[in-house]
């Protein structure tokens, strides 16, 4: 294997160590993932110099939406401090990087393509698991991280990202992965081994009691097996969904945070949502800078600071009204491309692409409840996706 080959499976293993070894500077966080994607951009800008360029057919969608951030915080460059536009380019830099992921793709080995990374990301998405389950059982809340702007999130299973939700979603995404294999396996014992795979994710999934995660698995589980035409699992996995409905509904067990009936996040989120058609308001044809939201809420006075860290102040809580509020219609319509973009080619792989098809579907519902799009490790992990489906 050469050098991208270990970049590649140091990222994928970065994942699941999620902001364990995190590194906050003022307003900027770095990750272990931060510091990979960079070497492997700047690789991918050394072979692009010696004018060894190959790129796929997601290239210039995805190069359309990084222009228009990159022209978003361009256009509001006199309308932040030095220091607030430094700490915003440095996550379109972080941004960046990551996309540069996707291009490498095509540098690595065949083999290691067609061979090793699907096997690397199921090691990387049980790690994860394990360290949850470790973590539900030794760590069940985040009370002594509360000073340093983390939700307590009592008793749920938040693994490695220290946030439920976030933490779900991704389940989500790894469940759907797992399930393409499982559904496509005819070896007895490779598929026993995903059945209980596909066990571990679901019984975490709905050990993080997350409700968005839960749409989630139900849209896109129904989806795939309906696309399957697995008329047989669906009927059993409707019938599972109802019993697991009826137990999990109004239970409590531990307070209310596992209580699906809470109304306080609920409230939360249509509070996030308002602030961010206001901030939208403001600027709608190019928004007000990719990343500088926060700034935003401290001009708007949205920001209640009671001595705390506020770790969510970067964001909203729906993806679509961050694009719209930090870079405007432009920013919007060229996301909108993207995403059409990505489904037209997914579909066009047949089943290779229904794993990707699934997994766009879901994280678009999840991010209508979490800033899903732009929280790195889920970012990686549809980057990683789309590179597998387009050169596999």
């Amino acid at each position: 294997m050469g050098l991208l080959e270990y970049l590649f499976i140091f990222l994928i293993f970065s994942i699941p160590l999620g902001q364990i070894f995190r590194i906050d500077y003022q307003d900027v966080g770095i990750l272990i993932s931060d510091v990979i994607a960079v070497l492997i951009a700047f690789v991918y800008l050394v072979k692009v110099f010696r004018r060894r360029i190959k790129h796929g057919v997601t290239f210039v969608p995805m190069i359309i939406f990084s222009s228009a951030l990159s022209l978003s915080l361009a256009i509001n460059l006199f309308n932040l401090k030095t220091d607030q536009l430094l700490v915003s380019f440095s996550y379109l830099v972080r941004f960046m990087s990551y996309i540069s992921i996707l291009f490498v793709f095509s540098y690595l080995s065949k083999e290691f393509r067609e061979k090793k990374l699907q096997t690397i990301l199921l090691f990387s998405g049980f790690l994860f698991i394990l360290l949850g389950f470790f973590q539900t059982f030794l760590y069940p809340n985040l009370r002594n991280l509360y000073y340093a702007g983390w939700d307590e999130h009592l008793y749920r299973f938040f693994s490695s990202f220290l946030d439920p939700n976030f933490a779900g979603a991704f389940l989500v995404l790894y469940f759907i992965f797992v399930l393409g294999l499982f559904l496509n396996q005819t070896e007895g014992k490779k598929k026993n081994l995903l059945s209980g795979l596909l066990l571990l994710t679901f019984i975490s999934i709905f050990t993080t009691f997350s409700r968005s995660a839960y749409i989630m698995l139900l849209i896109s589980f129904f989806i795939f097996l309906f696309t399957k035409k697995r008329r047989k699992e669906l009927i059993i996995a409707i019938v599972g969904f109802l019993i697991l409905f009826l137990i999990f509904f109004s239970n409590s067990l531990f307070g209310e945070g596992t209580k699906l009936l809470r109304t306080a996040s609920i409230s939360a989120r249509f509070e996030s949502a308002e602030k961010a058609i206001q901030i939208f308001k403001e600027n709608p044809i190019f928004g007000i800078g990719f990343n500088s939201y926060k700034y935003a809420q401290e001009k708007h006075n949205f920001l209640v600071n009671k001595g705390l860290k506020i770790r969510s102040a970067a964001g909203t809580d729906n993806s679509f009204l961050f694009i719209l509020a930090t870079s405007g219609v432009v920013g919007f319509f060229a996301f909108v491309y993207l995403i059409f973009s990505l489904l037209r080619f997914s579909l066009k792989k047949g089943d290779r692409g229904k794993v990707l098809f699934v997994s766009i579907i879901a994280l678009g519902v999840g991010s209508l409840f979490n800033n899903l799009i732009f929280y790195p490790f889920i970012l990686l992990w549809m980057l990683i996706l789309i590179g597998i489906t387009e050169n596999t």
